[in-house]
């Protein structure tokens, strides 16, 4: 490939040394498989916790929460998709996006992701979660934020609510039985394929 050609914009996604455009990016140049890679491989919290965590272990414990809390399929599939497309951006701190947004004035962190989010969706012939279902995914992953902060970082979350609470305690103990690394991007890979219907699995991992 001539990378003279390529954006500006544009990441490489995998080991096939495809490139994808943040600012244009093409459900054709999605490969699920980069993204559970990926997933596996990008720390949470910046890499700055008290113990090794990955965002596909994240996702993992969000859509076990939804589940726990008696939400159906979709709302599990779309807890696990609610952040894939940090495979792409990488897992920035939430004080990072609030100053970026600070001094530019924009949340273009947030744009790009929703740019993902759709490219992401279109790839897997998903329906985009409605409003309420926003909110069930959005509840769940505050629910694992708390455990996983509880886990990983040297204040236990204290600044996101009491990190003793019973629920926070029980997804904690859950978290702790979880894979991690690479183990976690092909279960996450797994968990995507059997809630999206995909028995024909390599035609969502190749082009």
């Amino acid at each position: 490939m001539d990378t003279r050609q390529v954006s500006r914009t544009a990441v490489e996604t995998g080991e096939a040394g495809a490139f994808l455009d943040l600012l244009d990016p093409r459900p054709d140049g999605i490969e699920v498989l980069d993204i559970a890679t990926a997933l596996g491989r990008i720390p949470r919290f910046g890499g700055r916790g008290v113990r090794e965590t990955c965002v596909a272990t994240h996702l993992l414990l969000t859509a076990e929460i939804a589940r726990y809390l008696g939400e159906g399929p979709q709302v599990q599939l779309h807890a696990l998709l609610h952040d894939a497309h940090e495979a792409y951006l990488g897992d920035l701190p939430t004080p990072l996006i609030r100053a970026m947004q600070s001094l530019s004035g924009v949340n273009a962190v947030g744009m790009i992701a929703e740019r993902l989010d759709a490219a992401i969706y279109q790839r897997l012939g998903v329906s985009r979660p409605l409003q309420h279902e926003q909110e069930r995914v959005a509840y769940a992953d505050h629910l694992a934020l708390r455990a996983e902060a509880r886990c990983v970082l040297p204040s236990r979350g204290d600044w996101a609510g009491n990190p003793d609470d019973t629920d926070v305690m029980r997804f904690a103990r859950h978290w702790n039985r979880l894979p991690q690394g690479d183990v976690a991007g092909l279960c996450w890979l797994k968990g995507v394929l059997q809630l999206t219907g995909a028995t024909a699995e390599k035609s969502l991992v190749s082009a």
